[in-house]
């Protein structure tokens, strides 16, 4: 097992000028087999109001 960082950023499309960046899930640090691991966990904690707006989050994973 590993330690790695997550966190979640929303960016709106450009065509979207009502909204501004911002992180959704906040830094979170896990422990996980492997990188692959730590973004399904990542992934799995979008909240569920941008899970339709999937194509305009980032999912930002790091080893610590």
């Amino acid at each position: 097992m590993k330690i790695f960082q997550y966190a979640v950023i929303y960016k709106p499309s450009k065509e979207n000028k009502t909204e501004q960046a911002k992180i959704v899930v906040q830094p979170t640090t896990i422990l996980a087999e492997d990188e692959k691991s730590a973004f399904m966990v990542a992934a799995r904690s979008i909240p569920e109001e941008y899970v339709a707006k999937l194509s305009e989050c980032e999912v930002a994973v790091r080893p610590f």
